[in-house]
């Protein structure tokens, strides 16, 4: 027995350094892991209590620097990051100490920066309108006035096309519920949405179809649903829920038709 007890008091001592290390007593009371489990060092914790203590002056940082030093013949070699870092010491130093010279040099920084942000943005569209594969995609997101409203048109013009080949094999059903007034104002934009498309929409209360209410998960009205005639049998899909004004109603009517693999071409489809 002996012959274990040593071997223990040694790693014991080895361990903390001949510091004297006593069980907090909270710890006795976690049967579960004993109390061995968070056994620490009393002095050990006291130092931690002090470093945690501080005074309010050892929270402040005095700004030493009175002058604004930007080392303007290495600027072109530094790090991104390093040049941002000096940028927001040099605006500190500007503004606590707003001498001429330290404004001019702030001031000065700014250009230099604003400059450096001009000449990529002129080789990124020269790089863009150069390289066949990125003129292609930038192609397709116009960015001046006429090229915006000519795709604005283009998507009209194709939602018009598609409502109008559906209107006569789809309809929408919207479940409602008395007193909503969300539901209300729904109403009245289906009706302005059926005058303009020409599809059929039906109102269900929520009360009325509690099957459907299990089956889709339905917790929050207006919910909007999109019925398709798909070879002569309904299929169902979710397009919406909460107040849509008429425009939505087209856009997510045409989603729900690409969702349902109607349209193959996603170009003019708005998600």
């Amino acid at each position: 027995m002996k012959k274990l007890i040593l071997p223990v008091l040694l790693l014991s001592f080895s361990i903390s350094f001949g510091k004297e290390c006593k069980p907090v007593k909270e710890f006795y009371n976690d049967h579960e892991r004993g109390w061995f489990y968070k056994e620490v060092c009393e002095n050990q914790k006291e130092k931690q209590t002090q470093k945690k203590k501080s005074t309010p002056e050892s929270e402040y940082h005095i700004l030493t620097d009175t002058q604004v030093k930007i080392p303007w013949d290495k600027l072109d070699k530094l790090d991104p990051d390093d040049i941002y870092k000096l940028y927001k010491r040099v605006r500190k130093i500007a503004v606590m100490f707003p001498t001429k010279e330290n404004v001019i040099e702030f001031q000065k920084l700014n250009i230099w920066m604003t400059e450096k942000g001009y000449k990529f943005m002129e080789q990124f569209v020269k790089v863009v309108r150069s390289d066949t594969e990125l003129a292609r995609y930038a192609s397709s997101v116009p960015v001046s006035t006429i090229g915006r409203d000519t795709y604005l048109k283009t998507i009209a013009d194709f939602k018009k096309q598609i409502l109008k080949q559906y209107k006569d094999k789809a309809g929408l059903v919207i479940v409602v519920k008395q007193g909503c007034p969300y539901c209300e104002r729904q109403k009245q934009i289906l009706r302005f949405f059926a005058l303009k498309t020409g599809w059929k929409y039906k109102l269900v209360d929520i009360h009325n179809v509690p099957n459907m209410v299990k089956k889709f998960g339905i917790a929050r009205v207006p919910d909007i649903f999109l019925v398709l005639n798909k070879n002569g049998k309904p299929v169902w899909i979710r397009i919406g829920t909460g107040l849509h004004s008429e425009p939505e109603l087209e856009e997510i009517t045409v989603f729900g038709l690409y969702s349902l693999g109607e349209i193959k071409d996603n170009t003019y489809v708005q998600y």
